[in-house]
């Protein structure tokens, strides 16, 4: 190997020189420019499943206000709940178009395990007649299996994320509380013909 170094010229000699480093910065540059890319990513996966997670919620909260204006529409069946129930109804197909939207492999079939694919029917019973139980029991099915794909991932040892783990997983315990709320709210509704009364900001 010396013989070989020895018998090169001295302008490839420093080419050589040149070249080595060069190559030895190239490579480290790579590395860097991976492990960035990298963090990249998982940065940018959390703030579209966070995005995701705002997107489940407000169509939560479309539906339930669907909810409430059917069981209202299936109890009085008087113009004035009838106009708020067609005004709520396209800002929950909004909802629904949203979340349909992402590519997310763990919502692709969500219609289906939500009984959604079924929402135009069940509207259609509610237009035609049904009782507001089947409106309640069915809205509040769907909200409660929604509520499930609301998942905030673990963050593990990204020193990036831990700072607002804390605020995801609060943010997720006050959806399921807000929902689960809904839930008995509307089933005290069902049953005894009104709201529970409790503390202003409840409802």
């Amino acid at each position: 190997m010396n013989n070989f170094f020895k018998r090169l010229s001295l302008p490839l000699k420093l080419l050589l020189l040149i070249l080595f480093p060069l190559a030895l910065v190239a490579y480290l540059s790579f590395e860097l420019y991976n492990e960035k890319s990298k963090k990249v990513d998982l940065l940018a996966g959390y703030i579209d499943r966070i995005a995701e997670a705002q997107d489940i919620s407000d169509l939560i909260n479309a539906l339930q206000l669907e909810r409430r204006q059917s069981f209202a529409f299936a109890l009085k069946k008087d113009i004035d709940s009838r106009s708020q129930l067609e005004a709520q109804r396209p800002v929950t197909d909004l909802a629904i178009k949203n979340l349909e939207e992402r590519k997310d492999s763990t919502l692709k079939d969500f219609k289906d395990y939500t009984f959604l694919n079924n929402l135009q029917n069940t509207r259609h019973a509610i237009d035609s007649g049904a009782s507001a139980d089947l409106s309640m029991q069915y809205y509040t099915t769907s909200i409660f299996r929604l509520n499930t794909l609301n998942i905030i991932l673990p963050v593990g040892a990204n020193r990036y994320l831990k700072p607002v783990y804390g605020d995801l997983v609060a943010q997720k315990l006050l959806s399921e509380m807000a929902t689960y709320l809904g839930i008995i709210r509307a089933n005290f509704k069902a049953k005894y013909g009104s709201y529970p009364a409790w503390p202003r900001g409840c409802k």
